[in-house]
């Protein structure tokens, strides 16, 4: 694969470093932000390009697209918008005159394709009225996460695709969870809908004095149960991608003590 997938050298903030000199961990770091540069270089990137349809007959029908380091998205287009025709796709350089080995494409709503690392090949069979040439688009989705299809109505007029900037929202909310009596789970109470793409965060209070416990439900948080994720005083839980804050039920070893909890909205 290409650089996206080398790991990036380790910083100086890294503590297996440190016996390392500071000369060598200015170069790591300098090192590290040349690979940072070099990543960002290339998500600001956007391909474009023409292709000519062909007839089914016509020799070197295949147009070879831009090399890709990183997952993206390539997109059939005319006078700037996407179009809908059919088109092939092919990982593999196909003979003139083997259109099967293309992926057909029907493209009947201006869709944009995933492509992954390599070179990628490209058919447009010629249909009654095309124009003489189409124009392309390859962008970079590789840093991207799904998110809320309405938010790609604005951003890829009409497309069907379902993969785009995972966006910030205007708000965020904390809370704490305790348990009344040790020994019988308690569950969030309140229905708090978490937004696609971003995690709930949450971990045991600091002031908590034993074990807490967390599980998705009553029978699994039980602290005899031995089937909960178990947090000493303070330590922190992680993220979850879960639909709702009300999933969340904890036990602990002691009444009164639990988790915190923190998210977007």
């Amino acid at each position: 694969m290409g650089l996206f997938n080398k790991p990036a050298p380790p910083s100086e903030w890294d503590p297996s470093n440190a016996g390392l000199q500071n000369s060598d961990l200015q170069l790591q770091a300098a090192q590290s932000k040349k690979f940072t540069r070099a990543r960002t270089d290339r998500m600001k990137a956007l391909a474009v390009g023409t292709i000519a349809p062909q007839s089914a007959d016509q020799a070197n029908k295949w147009t070879k697209l831009p090399y890709t380091e990183i997952e993206c998205l390539f997109q059939l287009t005319t006078g700037g918008q996407p179009v809908t025709h059919p088109v092939y796709l092919a990982y593999a350089q196909p003979a003139d005159g083997d259109i099967a080995l293309g992926k057909f494409i029907p493209n009947a709503a201006g869709q944009a394709f995933m492509l992954a690392e390599g070179y990628f090949w490209v058919y447009v069979p010629q249909q009654t009225g095309d124009p003489a040439s189409f124009g392309f688009t390859i962008t970079d989705v590789s840093s991207q996460l799904p998110a809320q299809q309405s938010a790609i109505a604005g951003q890829t007029q009409g497309t069907s695709v379902q993969t785009v900037q995972t966006l910030n929202r205007a708000d965020f909310q904390t809370d704490n969870l305790l348990v009344v009596t040790s020994g019988t789970p308690i569950q969030y109470g309140t229905s708090i809908v978490v937004p696609t793409g971003f995690a709930v965060a949450y971990g045991a209070l600091p002031s908590n004095t034993k074990n807490v416990y967390v599980a998705k439900s009553s029978a699994r948080a039980l602290k005899t149960a031995g089937h909960a994720q178990v947090l000493g005083p303070g330590a922190p839980g992680g993220g979850l991608y879960i639909a709702n804050w009300n999933q969340l039920w904890i036990d602990a070893d002691v009444s009164g003590e639990g988790i915190w909890i923190a998210g977007e909205i």
